[in-house]
C-alpha cells in the first residue's frame, strides 16, 4: 500500500495539478497530502472529472482532514504576494517557480538521488519536501529522510534550525508539512482570512513581513527581497508598467543581544490601481521577546495579544511559535520609507524546535481528552504533559517570563515524554501518545 501511495503521489507531483487525481476518488489521507503539496505549487486546482463519487469539496471529508486542508488553502492564499513575485522572476529568467535541487546545487550528489527526487525549491527562499508515504497506523506518524542543502535552513512549522549539507530523518503528523525557509529570508504574505480565498487579483492593503533571522550568523548579516506587483489584469507589464518594493533586513550582535533592522524602501515604478498607502506588520520568527523596538524612531509599546487595536506602534508575543509581532506601524506611502529596529536578548541556549514540541504536546492532550468515556484518562494522570504544553500560552500572556520558561522547558518536556510511557490509557493510545512526543 505504501508503494502504491508513493507512486501515485510522485506521478502527480511531476505531471499534474488536478489535486486528488482527475478520474479516481482519493482516500482522505492522500487527498490531504495532495492539497498540502498544492499549497506550494504554481497552480492550485482541486479539479476532477464530472463524477458524483469523485468529490473534491474538502468539507465532505472527515473533520480532521477538512480542517487540515482548510488551513493549507488559507496558507496558500496568504502566499500569493510571494508567489506572484516568483512568477514574474520565472517570466524574466525562464526558470520555473518550482526548481529541482540540482539547479542550485549541481555539484551535490544528493541533489540527484531518487531518495530526494520530490524535494524542490518554491521560489528563491523556500524548499519543500512533500510527504509521499502514508502514516504508520500504530504511531500516527510518518518518517521522512530530507536533504538539507548548504547554508542554514529553518523548518517553518517546527522552528528547528539546520545547517547543511546534511541528511536528516524527521517524523510528521498529518497536519505537519516539511517546509524549509532559508535563514535570513523575508517572506511577504497577506493576512490569513477566509475572505482572502479567491481574491488573488486584489492587492493586499496589509502585508505581513515574516523574517527568519539567522542563527549562528556571521555578523553583520544582510538580505533583501523585492516584491513585484502590477494591475493583475492587463498586459501592460510588457511595457514596464509595474512596481517593485524592496525590503531590507540586517542583523548584528554583541555579547548579550541581537540587533535586527527591517526596512521598507520607497516603491519603484507605478501602475493603475496601485495602493496609495500600505500597512505592514513585521513578524520575527523564532526569538525571545524584545528589549526594545523602534519604528521610524518611535518606541513600540508592548500590547497584550488579546487587547484592542492601537493607533501607535505596538508589539505582541506569540509564545507557541516564539514570534515577535510588530503592528500598528505608520502607513507607508509609495514615496516613503519604514524602518523597524529591534533589540532581542540572546537566550544562551538553543530554542529552535520549540514550536514542534509545543504543538505535539497539545496534540497529545487532545488525543487523551478524546478518550473520555471510552477508556478515560484523567488530566491528573498526565500532569507533566499539561504543564509542559502550557509553556507557549504562558509566554503569550506574560512575555517577561519567556527566558525562565524556556530554560526549564527541556526538563518539563523530558518529564512529559517519560510520563507518556506509563499512561493508563488504551495501549494503542498510550503508544501513539508516546510516539508523538518522543519522535
Amino acid at each position: 500500500a505504501s508503494e502504491v501511495y508513493k507512486r501515485q503521489y510522485q506521478r502527480r507531483v511531476r505531471g499534474s495539478h488536478d489535486l486528488g487525481d482527475h478520474t479516481q476518488p482519493s482516500p482522505p489521507q492522500l487527498y490531504t497530502r495532495w492539497v498540502q503539496w498544492g499549497a506550494f505549487s504554481p497552480i492550485f486546482r482541486t479539479h476532477c472529472t464530472k463524477n458524483a463519487n469523485n468529490d473534491r469539496r474538502i468539507w465532505t471529508y472527515p473533520a480532521e482532514n477538512y480542517e487540515i486542508m482548510r488551513d493549507a488553502m488559507l496558507l496558500r492564499s496568504s502566499l500569493v504576494p510571494y508567489l506572484y513575485t516568483a512568477a514574474r522572476k520565472a517570466y524574466d529568467t525562464g526558470i520555473a517557480i518550482l526548481s529541482p535541487l540540482y539547479y542550485r546545487f549541481p555539484e551535490a550528489e544528493e541533489a540527484y538521488l531518487d531518495e530526494f527526487m520530490n524535494q524542490y525549491f518554491f521560489g528563491d527562499q523556500i524548499m519543500v519536501a512533500p510527504v509521499t508515504s502514508p502514516l504508520n497506523t500504530t504511531t500516527g506518524l510518518v518518517l521522512k529522510n530530507i536533504w538539507i542543502p548548504p547554508g542554514t535552513w529553518v523548518e517553518w512549522f517546527s522552528g528547528q534550525s539546520y545547517t547543511g549539507p546534511q541528511t536528516i530523518t524527521s517524523s510528521y503528523t498529518l497536519d505537519e508539512i516539511p517546509v524549509f525557509v532559508q535563514a535570513g529570508s523575508i517572506l511577504p504574505v497577506a493576512p490569513q482570512s477566509t475572505n482572502s480565498i479567491g481574491q488573488a487579483q486584489k492587492l493586499p492593503e496589509t502585508l505581513h513581513l515574516l523574517v527568519f533571522p539567522p542563527v549562528n550568523m556571521q555578523s553583520p548579516f544582510t538580505s533583501q527581497y523585492s516584491l513585484y506587483e502590477d494591475d493583475g489584469d492587463s498586459e501592460e507589464y510588457h511595457t514596464g508598467v509595474y512596481a517593485n518594493t524592496t525590503f531590507l533586513f540586517s542583523a548584528s550582535e554583541d555579547d548579550n543581544q541581537y540587533i535586527f533592522t527591517v526596512q521598507v524602501n520607497p516603491v519603484e515604478g507605478a501602475f493603475e490601481g496601485m495602493l496609495k498607502s500600505r500597512n505592514y506588520e513585521v513578524h520575527l520568527v523564532g526569538f525571545l521577546p524584545p528589549d526594545q523596538i523602534q519604528a521610524n524612531g518611535q518606541n513600540a509599546e508592548y500590547q497584550n495579544a488579546f487587547a484592542s487595536s492601537s493607533s501607535t506602534p505596538t508589539w505582541t508575543y506569540e509564545g507557541e511559535t516564539l514570534t515577535v509581532k510588530i503592528a500598528n506601524l505608520p502607513a507607508v506611502q509609495p514615496e516613503n520609507t519604514l524602518t523597524v529596529k529591534v533589540s532581542v536578548p540572546k537566550p544562551g541556549f538553543d530554542v529552535s524546535g520549540f514550536r514542534k514540541k509545543a504543538r505535539r504536546l497539545m496534540k497529545a492532550k487532545t488525543l487523551l481528552d478524546n478518550q473520555w468515556g471510552i477508556k478515560t484518562v484523567y488530566q491528573s494522570d498526565f500532569d507533566h504533559i499539561l504543564n509542559a504544553g502550557e509553556t507557549g500560552r504562558k509566554m503569550t500572556y506574560n512575555p517577561s517570563l519567556s527566558l525562565s520558561l524556556l530554560s526549564t522547558f527541556p526538563s518539563l518536556y523530558k518529564a512529559a515524554v517519560n510520563e507518556s510511557q506509563y499512561l493508563t490509557a488504551d495501549p494503542a493510545i498510550q503508544l501513539q501518545t508516546y510516539s508523538l512526543l518522543s519522535s
